[in-house]
């Protein structure tokens, strides 16, 4: 896909055939400002317009990018970057500067000063990965790009050799990559065919990542930490320690993930350490990495924040062991859950905002919809929505406890599984939309595909496609 723009025309080029757009691109302090939506929609991406925030979402492929109207702070799969020019309103169009913009997109930018001109390229394939980690993004918000299904279609299944509590991922060509308690890893076709397997020395419990170039970076309770490559084969290997968490791939490839020697790990692509924090009590759990670059994780009953050398910035203690998160929120508030049955909110220097108590343990990691509602699930058999200051909307009685932590599709679905051997889906109301029943426990996490698919293992073994 490629779009040529010139500057103070209307005439634009998208892959060689002129369009007309109703307002110019111009230079402001040095930048080149062009309209959102058009160039945006030019190379295949979705825009949306929030009135209320005054904000702007483009999302091309798995990548997303928000941007605030006169503000020079912007979001990019959840990262927070600083712009030089804000985006701007001018003839009731919104206007951003393209460079950003199309790097932002995965776009390669180009100027020609002599024409006046700026082309944008970018690859047919599909950007960044769909859901390349546990709960997606880097923050842990369990929320897509993309809609789930609406009704429970059975797609396909496809049968391991133990129980699977772990939860898929997909990279951007489609592959789906499930972990099995029988110590292998499975790389399938979007049809569920399968493509290869990786075989480990122990169960994988833990989900594994998917760097930005590609490899897969899986944990096993044999203690070794695995890189493996889109092809399957094995790069590295490293021993750390038995019972690893889900690891966070970062943008820059630093790889961290905690042990349950109370250690949280940061390594470089080769594996080699960067840095380890030791933990005051163990064992570390799933870390989630805020906009500003701190990296949270629980270790016990502490949840500690560091900075990207692994330094201690603070800590705080929670009322019992931290079982479920932590995610966090685009302001920089961190929720999580424990197993005395609260959820927690920090702010962002590590002080408590709120707490709210349910009638079990929550083991889910909450996610966080748009509006900045969090919802999770507990093992009273309930599923929660609070409002972002702690007061609870609604709750959805399911029939059985819930590990599952839950996925929330573009269009506000929210999908969980139970012990009650059933998929949910519930509307942003508290409603069931649809159920789907499975031979087992579902304590796996759901994934959202690109094409209204959801994907979700079972303690039957056996990993689920249900979508149109």
């Amino acid at each position: 896909m490629v779009v040529e723009l010139w500057i103070g025309q209307t005439t634009i080029q998208v892959n060689g055939q002129a369009q007309t757009i109703d307002a110019a691109p111009f230079i402001l302090e040095g930048r080149t400002m062009v309209p959102v939506r058009f160039v945006s929609e030019g190379l295949g991406a979705k825009v949306e317009w929030f009135a209320g925030e005054r904000k702007v979402q483009v999302i091309l492929g798995g990548r997303v990018v928000d941007l605030w109207i006169y503000q020079k702070k912007a979001l990019v799969d959840g990262l927070q970057v600083q712009l030089d020019v804000p985006p701007i309103i001018d003839d009731f169009r919104a206007f951003v500067p393209l460079r950003f913009l199309g790097e932002a997109l995965g776009a390669n930018v180009e100027w020609d000063p002599e024409a006046r001109k700026v082309t944008l390229s970018v690859s047919d394939a599909p950007l960044g990965s769909v859901w390349s980690l546990f709960h997606r993004d880097l923050q842990r918000s369990g929320r897509s790009p993309f809609p789930g299904p609406a009704q429970a279609v059975f797609r396909w299944q496809f049968s391991t050799g133990g129980a699977i509590d772990s939860s898929p991922v997909l990279a951007q060509d489609g592959t789906l990559y499930i972990g099995s308690s029988d110590g292998i890893l499975y790389a399938l076709a979007p049809d569920g065919t399968k493509r290869w397997e990786f075989a480990t020395g122990g169960a994988i419990h833990a989900t594994p990542a998917i760097g930005g170039s590609g490899m897969i970076y899986l944990p096993s309770s044999d203690g070794l930490l695995y890189a493996i490559s889109p092809s399957g084969s094995e790069v590295w290997q490293r021993k750390v320690t038995a019972g690893l968490s889900s690891p966070l791939a970062a943008p820059d490839e630093t790889i961290y993930l905690g042990a349950t020697d109370g250690s949280l790990l940061a390594l470089a692509p080769d594996g080699s350490e960067r840095w380890t924090y030791h933990a005051q009590e163990g064992p570390v759990g799933t870390p989630a990495l805020g906009s500003d670059g701190t990296l949270y994780v629980g270790a016990q009953r502490i949840m500690v924040a560091l900075d990207p050398t692994g330094s201690k910035i603070w800590e705080y203690r929670a009322g019992s062991a931290i079982t479920g998160g932590p995610s966090v929120a685009p302001n920089g508030i961190l929720y999580f859950g424990c197993a005395e049955g609260s959820v927690y909110a920090l702010r962002g220097n590590g002080q408590l905002l709120w707490s709210f108590r349910v009638g079990g343990a929550v083991r889910s990691t909450p996610a966080i919809g748009t509006d900045g509602t969090i919802y999770f699930g507990s093992e009273d058999f309930r599923f929660y929505a609070l409002r972002s200051d702690g007061q609870q909307r609604w709750f959805y009685q399911a029939g059985g406890a819930i590990h599952s932590s839950p996925a929330l599709g573009a269009d506000g679905t929210i999908y969980f599984g139970a012990d009650d051997r059933r998929l949910y889906a519930l509307t942003v109301e508290g409603a069931k939309r649809f159920e789907f029943k499975v031979g087992l426990a579902v304590r796996s996490s759901p994934a959202i595909g690109s094409t209204k698919a959801l994907y979700v293992g079972s303690d039957d073994g056996k990993l689920y496609a249900v979508g149109p």
